[in-house]
């Protein structure tokens, strides 16, 4: 289902922030390849149905030759933590890992953007929110600075 017919059949949801993000393959700061990146086991959250998960099992499969040790995480922190700690390599939107000196990116091609649709329900924004969508544009200011 598109985002237009969601927002257009629920009349509740509102379209808070909307932006392309580029999506790396995000490796340990030792790695100077992402060829050195796919010697790591790959970590992925639990759902199967994920397609960064689905991208990233996929690049690996092409990058090696065996069986791949998968680590599975909950939440985007604790496998951006992982990755940081040496455990292995993900593939993340770069807005989420913009200015962590413990890890790498790689863009790989063939993995395209992902377009990120912040959504809500109800009327009016928490000012938490807010705040999180301020900080997102901010590092996408950042990111388009030379």
């Amino acid at each position: 289902m598109s985002i237009r017919r969601i927002l257009h059949e629920n009349p509740v949801v509102k379209a808070e922030l909307t932006f392309d993000d580029e999506l790396s393959i995000v490796a340990p700061r030792t790695c100077q390849t992402a060829e050195d990146a796919a010697a790591y086991p790959p970590i992925v959250n639990h759902y199967r149905a994920c397609p960064y998960r689905n991208a990233l099992l996929s690049w690996m499969v092409e990058q090696t030759e065996g069986t791949l040790d998968i680590l599975e995480f909950d939440t985007i922190e604790s496998m951006r933590n992982a990755v940081g700690l040496g455990m292995g390599v993900t593939l993340l939107p770069d807005s989420i890992t913009i200015n962590d000196d413990r890890i790498r990116r790689f863009h790989v091609p063939g993995i395209k953007p992902a377009r990120i649709n912040l959504l809500t329900l109800g009327s009016g924004s928490k000012p938490s929110l807010l705040n999180f969508i301020g900080k997102i544009k901010d590092s996408q200011t950042d990111q388009n600075k030379p």
